[in-house]
């Protein structure tokens, strides 16, 4: 196998940079849909990730994210702030 170039990564929006220093970028969706797999048990880290071909610390730094924000994506902006 050649390890010039990493393997095709179908789920990035970009096709897998080669190993130069760029990084791959994924869409909003592809990383809602890869934490709520992890956060539904619909697959262990380690499978997730072998999976998707990302790092764990990737997927967790996701999770996190999201938890982090889910006070503001759920708030209810209908109320006004008075």
């Amino acid at each position: 196998m050649d390890h010039t170039t990493m393997p095709e990564n179908p789920a990035s929006t970009e096709k897998a940079a080669p190993a130069t220093g760029k990084r791959n970028t994924y869409s909003g969706a592809f990383k809602a849909k890869v934490v709520s797999e992890f956060i539904n048990k619909k697959g262990r880290l380690k499978e997730l990730a072998e999976h998707y071909q990302l790092h764990p610390n990737q997927i967790k730094n996701w999770k996190s994210i999201l938890l982090k924000r889910a006070v503001d994506i759920l708030e209810d902006k209908r109320r006004s702030k008075a």
